[in-house]
């Protein structure tokens, strides 16, 4: 169990932010876990495909540890709206030499502590180099993002970008309405928040395992992740970044959902079949192309069932660059709910 100590100042300075970098990192050691959580299974098994023949010895070599990701890899945002994958690589780029060799070595201090062959006679060579030469390691390194980055992840990113951002706006409604201290209490079942300490309930291993932090008077970020599982909770709070605590995004399953749900028939004799099954679609964020292609729906029909929905105040949209995704609303939320828990 962890407890992080806020203050006021802190509540003020919240902040929510994803990061490309970030999600390609976590992306990566999801690929590298013998069991890959449910919701992100078709999505590893068409990664697997693409990366066939590709290797990442500079990648592998700072997620090696299953408890320590090297924060040069999990930026913090530095905004809602933290920038191109290619400009963290910039920055990327650019980091100090003394703030490489440190996040090594705790990634090699983690590692060791964990003894998990193969892994460590494998990257132990490349964190070498990462100690010796830094700069040019960064290099090779960042080289291996590139590729991962085309491969992986920028298939789809449009829609990955739109469920983090739609989780963002969720949050920050959310924080307004019912206040900071219900969204810092709802981010995950793992972390709880009462009078000023937030509590993680998760064990925290590794040879600089701490229980307790004091955070200093600064920006204090909240970062879903679509490779966190739903109850999933990581924390980055040592470190020159502003700290932040990572939980997984609302539709974070939205590789996995290849079959829609059908609604209940409560639900269809209050809104009729096909409406019905577009509420049910509007759980994850999605366009009207891929809403009326998923459900076999003409795009005009589509259209009409989203304009009542929106009138009703179920559902809202959301611009993510040439894309426009609908979801539902708190209040769609909640119908659904209803219609869910009813006898």
């Amino acid at each position: 169990m962890i407890q992080v100590h806020i203050n006021p100042t802190h509540l003020e300075n919240i902040r929510f932010g994803y990061s490309p970098l970030l999600e390609l990192a976590f992306s990566f050691h999801t690929l590298l876990s013998p069991k890959v959580h449910a919701d992100h299974d078709d999505w590893s098994e068409k990664a697997r495909r693409a990366l066939h023949g590709y290797s990442f010895p500079y990648l592998e070599a700072l997620i090696s540890s299953p408890y320590y990701l090297a924060d040069i890899v999990t930026p913090t945002p530095r905004s809602a709206s933290p920038g191109t994958f290619e400009a963290q690589l910039n920055d990327l780029r650019n980091t100090p030499p003394s703030v490489i060799r440190r996040d090594v070595e705790t990634v090699v201090a983690y590692t060791s502590q964990t003894g998990q062959p193969p892994a460590v006679p494998k990257t132990l060579p490349i964190q070498q180099e990462f100690l010796v030469n830094p700069h040019e390691a960064v290099g090779c390194l960042i080289e291996e993002l590139v590729v991962y980055w085309r491969l992986a992840l920028a298939p789809t990113w449009s829609k990955s970008r739109a469920v983090l951002e739609q989780d963002i706006l969720y949050r920050a409604r959310e924080g307004a309405l019912r206040g900071i201290s219900h969204t810092l209490g709802t981010l995950t079942p793992r972390v709880e928040y009462h009078r000023f300490t937030l509590t993680i309930h998760k064990p925290h291993r590794g040879p600089f395992a701490r229980t307790e932090y004091t955070l200093s008077d600064e920006a204090f970020y909240l970062v879903p992740s679509l490779f966190k599982a739903c109850d999933g909770v990581s924390w980055q709070l040592e470190t020159d970044l502003s700290p932040m605590i990572i939980y997984g995004a609302r539709g974070q399953g939205l590789w996995r959902r290849s079959k829609l749900p059908e609604p209940e028939k409560q639900l269809i004799q209050a809104f009729g079949v096909s409406r019905a099954r577009v509420l049910l679609a509007l759980r994850t964020p999605i366009t009207t192309m891929e809403l009326g292609r998923r459900l076999g729906i003409a795009g005009s029909s589509i259209s009409q069932h989203l304009k009542r929905l929106r009138a009703a105040g179920l559902v809202e949209s959301h611009r993510s660059g040439q894309y426009v995704y609908y979801q539902l609303t708190r209040r769609g939320d909640t119908l659904l709910t209803v219609f869910e828990t009813a006898d």
